[in-house]
């Protein structure tokens, strides 16, 4: 009887945290198709499916846009063939998939709290801790901007193959525990098919061996090095090293570099190292104040030039390392505070080298911050009933406080306008909020500020061949075709293989009567034509009389 009342309430207090969750997110649902979402969703024909076919499917593994993604391209097809391009349904859906990896999330803590804990632990902390993970509003660009379900995923199989790993590692049975850890690497295969952070699983597994098992992983080296002896084992580690070594190389592909400047980047693959140092105490800093106004999609950061340039690249670099010499001297005595500690740094590993990514994104603390939430139900421990009372009450009140916050920025993600207006405004003298900015002033008829603000775009890049053809469909809307050319002209200068500004030169050629050079345009438009402007190809197509 006892045991069903405390499900019960276990069940109540799960689907309160949900409902505190669902309404600090619900602003967020009406939001659109935001950046990353256009080449990854909008211009994905393969993602597009009008039914569920074996050709579909083949289509969305081998020509997605990110194709080493495939479960979460996948379901992203899903979402398409049931309700179409609405924005609202993948809203919708990346929620559900955050309040499953809360679920997750508390899973993994309780199971941490009964094997490695004090007793049972306490299943309030556990929840607690889930819903400051789950309402607090540096998660909102994880869930709300529909392309980070890639993320969501991977962090939800992440927990889910952790839990699968420790309950098996607990089992007695033979046939549950290869059950357990079948599931494991199911999980682990799962999470890497949704974004390359699942891989991370692997050596996640091996840092908890590590904290919590040290005995039994030494007994198995010593048993592997007197079956095998030393020189075979150590022969055999380094082949198993190399050969992940090699396989996260395939896997990054071109975009791994260290000296090299790619484009449309102003540093180095040693630059983008030297200033993650700095980036995750920003990082830490919207942990504990996540005002919605310090909030931004796209973050304007400075590059580290050297460890000296500027100078707190040096002590960011100190501060972390003498963390991880603290942590890992406290694994012996005090593993439940080692062990989220290390991992929320090995968490950060992948999107901290030296990738052709952007500086910071918000999303990159989404699984990370899932070892806080465990640091939290694992040590938080009140030493009196009436410090017990107090400490609930007070986490209660920052959880309605970080919702309340969520609720707020959800709201500027909720409406296109403000979102546009809100990301320009924090990044002034970034390229792509400008640009983004301007596109959707012009598409809602706004077109003097759509120009003024697409003029400073290509101030900020003036080769930018997507930013001379919006600026040239803003002069084609307000009657001035001669400039719509000439802008047309500098976007196809700038790249020859910029399909949309072809087809607008065409169309501005055919309205002057100009049909020669109409033509010469379309046959370059035909070449270079992606699948998502197939209607365009045919027409002309048509034009060209095949």
């Amino acid at each position: 009887m006892q045991r069903h009342h405390n499900r019960l309430t276990l069940s109540f207090a799960l689907l309160l945290i949900a409902a505190v969750t669902v309404l600090a997110y619900y602003p967020g649902m009406s939001a659109g198709f935001y950046f990353d979402d256009e080449p990854n969703l909008l211009e994905a024909a393969a993602l597009q499916w009008d039914e569920f076919s074996v050709s579909n499917v083949t289509a969305a593994l081998r020509d997605a846009y990110l194709r080493s993604r495939p479960v979460a391209n996948i379901s992203m097809a899903v979402n398409y063939l049931a309700s179409g391009p609405d924005p609202a349904p993948y809203h919708w859906t990346n929620l559900v998939i955050h309040l499953g990896v809360g679920l997750a999330l508390f899973w993994v803590i309780t199971l941490f709290q009964r094997h490695h804990g004090a007793g049972s632990g306490d299943q309030t902390i556990a929840l607690l801790a889930v819903l400051l993970y789950l309402v607090h509003p540096l998660n909102v660009q994880a869930t709300t901007y529909i392309v980070q379900r890639m993320t969501l995923l991977a962090a939800l199989f992440v927990l889910l193959g952790l839990g699968s790993y420790i309950s098996g590692r607990f089992q007695t049975n033979t046939g549950p525990r290869r059950a357990w850890f079948t599931l494991t690497v199911a999980c682990l295969l799962f999470a890497a098919g949704s974004k390359e952070i699942g891989y991370l699983l692997l050596p996640l597994l091996f840092l908890y061996e590590i904290c919590f098992n040290r005995a039994a992983l030494l007994a198995a080296y010593r048993q592997m090095v007197a079956r095998f002896s030393y020189p075979l084992v150590f022969l055999g580690g380094s082949l198993i090293l190399l050969f992940l070594g090699w396989f996260g190389w395939t896997i990054a592909g071109d975009s791994v570099y260290w000296t090299e400047v790619k484009p449309f980047r102003d540093f180095s693959g040693v630059e983008r190292v030297l200033t993650q140092g700095r980036v995750q105490f920003f990082y830490l800093s919207l942990l504990l104040w996540p005002a919605p106004s310090r909030l931004n999609l796209d973050h304007a950061f400075t590059v580290s030039r050297s460890f000296l340039e500027p100078v707190t690249t040096l002590l960011a670099f100190v501060v972390i390392a003498l963390t991880i010499v603290i942590a890992i001297r406290s694994i012996r005595r005090r593993p439940n505070l080692a062990f989220p500690v290390l991992a929320y740094l090995l968490l950060h590993s992948i999107e901290a080298g030296p990738l052709s990514l952007e500086l910071v994104f918000e999303h990159r603390m989404y699984l990370p911050m899932t070892m806080l939430a465990l640091l939290i139900g694992l040590n938080l421990r009140p030493a009196s009933t009436t410090h017990t009372l107090s400490t609930y009450a007070i986490l209660i009140v920052v959880g309605l406080l970080l919702a309340a916050s969520t609720y707020q920025r959800n709201l500027v993600w909720g409406d296109p306008m403000s979102f546009y207006r809100d990301t320009a405004a924090k990044s002034p003298e970034k390229f792509r909020p400008q640009y983004n900015l301007g596109t959707h002033l012009g598409q809602s008829g706004q077109y003097d500020e759509a120009r003024v603000t697409l003029e400073l775009a290509i101030r900020i890049r003036p080769d930018s061949s997507l930013a001379h053809n919006q600026l040239g469909n803003v002069y084609l809307m307000t009657s001035e075709p001669q400039r719509a050319e000439q802008y047309y002209r500098l976007a196809v200068k700038y790249d020859p293989e910029n399909a949309e500004a072809l087809f607008n030169l065409a169309g501005v050629l055919m309205s002057q009567g100009r049909y020669g050079e109409q033509r010469e345009v379309l046959e370059r438009f035909v070449q270079v034509a992606p699948p998502y402007l197939e209607e365009q190809k045919q027409w002309a197509l048509q034009q060209l009389g095949r």
